[in-house]
């Protein structure tokens, strides 16, 4: 499921089999290990794919309106649950010792989520679990 958003700084990512994008930044997916790279071209070609020390997929982007990104990805191996991070470059490196466990889960049958900013600048997740 892709995520895309449009920042001012043109920057996208999208993932590989679990597509997100921001911009001009790419968000790559290998098993499940996320992998950054660009586009100066509003995504005709990318440059090379570098690997982000993230864990999890599929990836969801989005600009705050502070304009940190915010990436939610669910973690499918122990501990499970949703998990979200941010960076403050556009998504070319996050902030991975600062991750944020959304809501735990008692197994890997998780994911999907997906952020908005609301009005009054909290931010809804939302996801699917099995218990």
């Amino acid at each position: 499921m892709p995520g895309i958003s449009e920042p001012a700084t043109r920057r996208c990512a999208i993932g590989i089999s679990s597509p997100a994008a921001m911009g001009d930044t790419l968000w790559a997916r290998n098993e499940p290990a996320g992998r950054v790279g660009e586009s100066k071209d509003g995504g005709r070609s990318w440059s090379r794919a570098h690997q982000t020390d993230l864990w999890g997929y599929p990836p969801h982007l989005i600009q705050l309106r502070s304009g940190l990104v915010l990436a939610s990805y669910g973690v499918r191996k122990e501990p499970y649950g949703e998990m979200a991070c941010i960076s403050t470059d556009g998504g070319k490196t996050w902030e991975s010792n600062r991750q944020i466990m959304i809501h735990p889960a008692r197994n890997g049958d998780l994911g999907y989520p997906s952020s908005v900013q609301l009005d009054d600048g909290t931010i809804l997740t939302v996801y699917y679990q099995i218990d």
